[in-house]
């Protein structure tokens, strides 16, 4: 028989808006109820949780993180990764995007056998969505902390090496419009229904321009390591954000983005196309602070979980708490056609549920209807 757990007295954020003292009824790993329960609907032997002062939000969906509790997705280990992805899901990411910074071929596809390994092998991990894919066809200049050996001219005979060794799991690849052989590389992707996005580049905003007309449709944390705005010409940072057709990465932890930058993301951007993201490096959740700096001072990603992200957001843009929350949850999922069954709390989705306090603190995470992580009353 079919397991059946109800939350009740909580505030329910679906994509319709809040229910408030709502309750949600989980049957197997999806949502049977949501918002108004009523007796009838609810079977005898239910297992029955409140979460006092929480609300209910569906689980945050990561596209961009490299890593976690001291593990590194580049270091081609299904026990690293695994590793890793367990301390985003204590954060209540419950879907995520495990990222791949610039490295050799051989490791590239070790990382991505490794990677399919651990979403066979493991049951207490985020669903794993596929693979993101940040080099290594980058500009040289705008490199960050990626190693500029390994950066190199994109390769479409590369990038089906890369599809192959992943199973076809690659979902999100970042190029440079300058990279040669960026032209292939976007076609090959796109055939292969791969989001490709724009990033770590510095080009001017025309190549941008003509990029997105070949179909980029996607921008790898707006304005860092990219051309950023001159008020003679609106560089690589001024076309993304400019366009409609374009999402943008945000990263709101205070260190990568000036808050006011944040806000005028927000409001440029519309709502549906700003996505939060943590680009999480292997120090996460053992390090303290809010980003990591290399020894020159040189931003090398961050430290801070999404809840907090997502606090940030709201408290420097003034947006509704709706628009914050689908930044988090039901933009990412948009990204890759996976709206109604996760980053929503409708009937019929996946059970991913983050029960949040007023101060964003996690205080209960359900992966497929099952509580892995949290205390609840009962």
């Amino acid at each position: 028989m079919t397991e059946t757990t109800l939350i009740a007295g909580c505030d329910v954020w679906t994509p319709l808006g809040v229910f408030e003292g709502g309750s949600l009824l989980i049957r197997g790993a999806k949502l049977a109820r949501v918002g108004s329960v009523r007796p009838a609907d609810v079977p005898r032997g239910t297992k029955r949780l409140s979460f006092p002062g929480c609300r209910a939000v569906p689980g945050f969906i990561d596209i961009h993180t490299h890593g976690g509790d001291g593990a590194d997705f580049i270091d081609g280990s299904a026990e690293s990764a695994a590793l890793a992805l367990r301390a985003h899901l204590r954060s209540g990411t419950t879907a995520i995007l495990p990222t791949l910074i610039t490295a050799s071929k051989e490791q590239t596809i070790k990382a991505l056998r490794a990677l399919n390994e651990a979403k066979k092998r493991y049951d207490d991990i985020p669903e794993v969505l596929g693979v993101n894919l940040e080099g290594p066809y980058l500009s040289k200049e705008k490199r960050g902390v990626h190693d500029e050996g390994s950066i190199r001219p994109a390769s479409a005979a590369e990038l089906r090496e890369f599809w192959e060794a992943s199973d076809g799991s690659v979902r999100l690849v970042t190029l440079a419009p300058e990279n040669p052989g960026f032209a292939a590389a976007l076609g090959f992707l796109r055939r292969k229904g791969v989001v490709v996005a724009v990033g770590h580049t510095n080009a001017l905003s025309k190549p941008i321009a003509a990029a997105v007309g070949r179909g980029a449709r996607h921008a790898t944390h707006l304005f860092n390591a990219m051309r950023g705005v001159f008020h003679r010409e609106p560089g690589a940072a001024g076309a993304l954000l400019l366009d409609d057709r374009v999402s943008t990465e945000v990263i709101s932890d205070g260190q990568h983005l000036h808050p006011e930058i944040v806000k005028m993301i927000s409001r440029v951007k519309p709502a549906s196309k700003v996505i939060l993201i943590t680009d999480a490096v292997k120090e996460f959740g053992r390090s303290k602070g809010a980003a990591l700096r290399t020894a020159d001072g040189t931003l090398a990603g961050s430290l801070t979980p999404l809840p907090r992200m997502l606090k940030n957001y709201l408290n420097y843009t003034g947006v509704s708490f709706a628009d914050g929350l689908r930044a988090a949850t039901l933009n990412p999922a948009a990204l890759f056609g996976l709206e109604g069954r996760i980053g929503c709390l409708q009937r019929g989705a996946d059970a991913d549920i983050v029960m949040l306090d007023k101060n964003f603190k996690v205080r209960g995470v359900f992966l497929k209807g099952r509580l892995v992580h949290g205390g609840a009353s009962a």
